[in-house]
Parts: C-alpha cells; structure tokens; sequence
C-alpha cells in the first residue's frame, strides 16, 4: 500500500510538473517547436535502457532525442538478462520540460547502439548495436539517420568495409572534418568475450552516405586498451575527443583517460591532476560550450555500491592536461540514510546529454531495473538535480524510504 500511494504521489507531481511548463495564461514562451507555447502533457517514455540520447539545437529551440532502449524488467535470478527492445522515437524539450512521441518509422526495435548528431545534414546518425524484436537480438552494425527537418530515417549505405557488429561503441561527430568517428565496442553477445579498440572513421565529405575507413586496429602502437561502454565526447574548442573509463572484462574496468588528436588522428593518455573517478563503465559524458569543459555522471564501478550516480567535470587539452573535479558526490553507500537525494538515483547507460548551460538525463537502468526519470542540472550552479519527471519505477527502496524507515532488500517496499 505504500509503494502504491508513493506511486499515486509521484505520478501527480509529474504531471504538475508538466503543468508548470505552461503558465496561468495556458502559454508561456519557452523557444520550443510549438510556436513558443508550451503545451501541457502527461506523456512520458516508459522505463527503459541502453539509450543514447542526442542533443539538437535549431531556431526550435534545444531538444533532445531519445530513440529505442530495452523495456525488460531486471531479473536477479537471470545470468542472461531477457531483452525487450522497442523502436519509439521521443522529443524532449528542454524549455518547456516537456515529452513528445514522433512517427518516424525505421531501424526497428534496438538498443546498445551509438548515437551523434551531424550538424552538416542537420540529421542524427545511429550506428550498430542490438536490433531485432527477439529475446536475443542479433548484433548489427548498418547505419542509419533520421532527418531533423522531416523526422524520417532512411538507411545509409557507405562505401568500404563497415566495422564488425558491435554495441558498447562509442562515435562523436567531427563537425571541422564532415566524419563520424567509431571507438571500441564488443563484438560477442557475452558480455566481453569480443571486446575490441579498434577506431573508425565513416568520412562524408564526398557523398552523404560515407565512406568507412579503419584508422587503427585494435592493439596499435600508442592507442588505447580495447574496452567497451567508455564515456567519450568531443571537444571542438580544443579540436579533441576525450575518453574516460570502460570495461576491459566483464569484471576489470579503468578509469583512464585518453585524448585523441582530431588533427593528427593520434592517442595521448592523460595522467589526471589529482587523481580521477573511480574505475567503471557505463557512464554518459557530455561536452559544456558554455564552460568549455567535459560533464561526466554515472556508471558501474567495482566497489561496494556498483551502480554510481556522482557527477563531475571534466578540464581536458591536446598536450594531455586532465583534471577532475566533483561536483555532487551521489549516494555515499548502500542502504537508507546514504542516499544523495541532491542527485539523481545510481545508474548506468542512460540518455545523457549537456545543452548550454546545463545537463539532462533520461533512464537508464538502476539496481532494481530501467528507470523512467528526467532530471536536469543547472550547471552555472551545480548544487542538486532537479527532477522534471520523477521515477514511477526502477528507484530502490533506499531513496523510496522515508526517515525512520527500512528496507528488506534493494527493490522491496519500505517498512
């Protein structure tokens, strides 16, 4: 009965919360695609994970796009977890907080693919990952790209060898070379037993389907570990693409950090003043035009809580300058009484990205299975997230408990 009335609770503030997007005149100028009004809505993407999410910027407005994910619930007692992918295309308007489902029929259900935006095509590029409808669907590594102006996907079919089916990959779009670049992934359905480093390039400068060029194998001289689910984001102020963390296995993860060279399509790792985040994988990184820094969040390390929900920033440069800092510390251990309630609940491989200014995320998948939250961080002072949808599902029963209360285990209800 409790968790029934918290649920009751949290779905009245979420659609306030929708409701003050639109102000006492029933509009408000907010910048959005709706002709700077903000229309009131309920709705909201279901609870899901292993989603990007890519930020778009145009005379609209910011918004961001979340497309696909795995709906499967988590299952503890499952060495393999079941799958269940969908192919919903979502807008989220980041002035008027604010959902909205399109119709842009195209890759079919998938998750575990990466995802850029290209600014020359004004259009979202999504390349590899799981697809298919099955409760094991097939690795693929097509690409495909949903045209920002008509909101229609077409398939691309570039020149060259394609990378191998993969997901865990990372790709950022290098805006001042017209190219997409590819790092990493695995290329094995078991978590790790396919892990590459290989880098790619898929070069548009000569036809809008691309052209695919390997530009390292995986073990080259000065590149990187192989690894799966890094952060990685560019930074074209400083004409580089950061690197941080991964998995090297299903259980030995890192926290280094590797700068990449746009110019010279080069390695340098970066020794991090003062030390860095913990080892983990998972975690969404984003780059502030407006700080000119990177914003980190999130992931699974391999200390005692796992699943992490800290933020930081992230000062990076080509000569191999990196320095941390901790901006909100998240949950401080397991249990009641730890929970960091200025930060969202631990999570990983959510839909994160950082607009002018501030940080967005979406999803992602907690201990007790995928979340179906929004949250954003002012990042001119960044002194607490703030929830626009809370969580109707998938947050544990430490940040559910009230004082006073306990939990008889992660996902139960409070007693």
């Amino acid at each position: 009965m409790k968790r029934i009335a918290r649920l009751s609770w949290v779905g009245l503030f979420g659609l306030v919360a929708l409701a003050g997007c639109k102000a006492s005149s029933n509009a408000s100028p907010d910048g959005g695609g709706d002709g700077g009004v903000c229309m009131s809505s309920a709705v909201r993407p279901s609870a899901r994970k292993d989603v990007q999410a890519v930020l778009a910027t145009s005379g609209s407005g910011p918004q961001v796009y979340v497309f696909g994910g795995d709906e499967a619930p988590f299952d503890p007692n499952a060495m393999s977890q079941p799958k269940q992918l969908v192919d919903e295309l979502w807008r989220y308007d980041l002035g008027c907080k604010s959902w909205e489902q399109l119709t842009a029929p195209g890759p079919g259900p998938r998750a575990g693919y990466a995802a850029a935006l290209d600014d020359h095509q004004n259009r979202i590029l999504y390349v590899g990952g799981r697809a298919g409808s099955g409760m094991n669907p097939p690795l693929v590594n097509d690409v495909w790209a949903l045209d920002l102006s008509t909101l229609a996907f077409s398939q691309l079919h570039p020149t060259g060898t394609a990378p191998s089916p993969r997901l865990g990959h990372r790709v950022v779009f290098d805006s001042a070379a017209n190219r997409l670049l590819l790092v990493g992934g695995d290329t094995s359905q078991i978590f790790g037993n396919g892990i590459v480093g290989d880098v790619w390039q898929l070069d548009f400068s000569a036809s809008p389907d691309g052209a695919w060029t390997q530009l390292s194998a995986t073990g080259a001289t000065g590149a990187p570990p192989a690894r799966r689910d890094a952060s990685f984001a560019i930074d074209p102020m400083h004409k580089i693409a950061v690197m941080f963390g991964g998995a090297f296995t299903f259980s030995t993860y890192t926290n280094e950090v590797w700068i990449y060279d746009l110019g010279a399509n080069t390695w340098k790792q970066a020794q991090p003043v003062g030390g860095a985040p913990s080892e983990r994988f998972g975690a969404r990184m984003g780059f502030s035009s407006v700080s000119g820094q990177m914003v980190l969040f999130g992931g699974h390390d391999a200390g005692a809580i796992g699943l992490r929900n800290d933020t930081f920033s992230l000062t990076a440069d080509a000569t191999g300058l990196a320095v941390f800092t901790q901006l909100l510390p998240g949950d401080a251990a397991l249990g009641v009484g730890n929970v960091d309630l200025s930060s969202p609940e631990r999570r990983e491989k959510d839909g994160f990205v950082v607009a002018p200014g501030i940080a967005f995320t979406f999803g992602g998948t907690s201990d007790c299975g995928p979340l179906d939250d929004a949250w954003t961080l002012d990042l001119t002072q960044p002194t607490a997230w703030m929830p626009t949808f809370p969580a109707m599902v998938g947050e544990t029963c430490a940040r559910r408990a009230m004082p006073g209360q306990m939990c008889p285990t992660d996902c139960g209800s409070p007693l």
